[in-house]
């Protein structure tokens, strides 16, 4: 939705002041997200840690990627609720 692609925008700004780029992708999924989309709400996810081998014995985790979406997150918040 045009909303949903307004949140893309602003994680990609913020992700951008970092120097940063978000890589993003439609999916659907066993994510809670997918049930506040399915009914219209804006939603993005996946603000988690880079990493790699999901939910094998070779997951692992890029431990310089913990920061940077640590503060992707809560500049989305902060600016969300209104905060500058």
């Amino acid at each position: 939705t045009a909303q949903s692609d307004a949140l893309v925008a602003m994680a990609q700004g913020i992700y951008g002041e970092l120097g940063r780029t978000l890589t993003i992708e439609g999916s659907g999924g066993a994510a809670d997200s997918s049930l506040s989309a399915s009914v219209g709400t804006p939603t993005l996810d996946g603000f988690g840690i880079v990493g790699g081998n999901i939910h094998t014995p070779e997951e692992y985790a890029e431990v310089g990627s913990v920061a940077p979406r640590i503060y992707l997150l809560s500049r989305m918040i902060m600016k969300l609720s209104g905060q500058p």
